[in-house]
């Protein structure tokens, strides 16, 4: 058993901590029994990652092995393919976060898109994410800022958007998109423009403030509740920074 390793649940996933890992914290899925296999292992932390010395292995090749089985994993990694982690965090090993992909795509994503410069208060953050049981890319588009979405040009009838939720079949088309939005810096998004199969748009919603939730940050709806976002830098500024990955089907 590996010693020292804690663990807690946050959401569909595990957060794991280690002594040894200096205040690192590493995400596997929660996913029947791959808890218990990996606590199996002692996890030592390097270079961004975690290695099982005893098995020569990564963490994110584990619990892919887990999923596919090895031999199929090996087969898969064969073609000059590799393990890419989708936010370019190590240590986020959960399913949604891995897959892959060939080392073309890899290099073309390291040089592009994990060396963009994300502002400190972004209009916008993106997430991708692979769903590896139904076989699709997903990249979210939530709005910090106010995104209103034409939807009838003669009226000019617009839609305040909280968000665009983008299906992909293909790493290729995922990446176009994900590259032009990184460059349109959320200055003149074009929806028309995207390279996605499919797409939900998510309205912003609308809620009266009561007096005494004038200056709140969290608004509770019954058992709903919403962030209050003001990225004017203020005392009262608050924004996403990182959402998880939602079904849309």
């Amino acid at each position: 058993m590996s010693q020292n390793l804690r663990y807690e649940k946050t959401g569909n996933s595990y957060e794991l901590r280690r002594e040894q890992w200096g205040g690192e914290r590493a995400f596997i899925s929660d996913y029947p029994n791959l808890l218990e296999e990996v606590q199996k292992y002692t996890w030592t932390y390097s270079n961004g990652y975690l290695r099982c010395l005893k098995l020569s292995i990564s963490l994110h090749q584990f619990v892919l092995e887990f999923l596919y089985g090895k031999e199929n994993l090996s087969r898969l990694l064969s073609d000059d393919c590799i393990i890419e982690h989708l936010d370019n965090n190590g240590l986020n090993c959960c399913y949604d976060n891995l897959h892959i992909l060939s080392a073309d795509y890899n290099k073309a994503k390291a040089f592009t898109i994990d060396k963009a410069e994300i502002p400190e208060i972004p209009s916008f953050i993106l997430d991708a994410f692979y769903s590896h049981e139904r076989k699709y890319y997903q990249l979210q588009v939530t709005f910090n800022d106010n995104l209103f979405y034409s939807i009838d040009k003669e009226t000019k009838e617009c839609l305040a958007v909280e968000a665009f939720y983008l299906q992909y079949e293909n790493f290729a088309d995922l990446f176009l998109d994900w590259l032009y939005l990184i460059n349109s810096k959320g200055i003149n998004i074009k929806p028309e423009k995207f390279h996605q199969n499919k797409m939900i748009i998510t309205p912003r919603p609308k809620l009266e403030l009561t007096p005494e939730e004038k200056d709140a940050v969290i608004i509770q709806r019954g058992d709903k509740l919403y962030l209050r976002l003001d990225t004017s830098g203020g005392p009262r500024t608050a924004f996403m920074s990182k959402t998880t990955f939602k079904e849309i089907e």
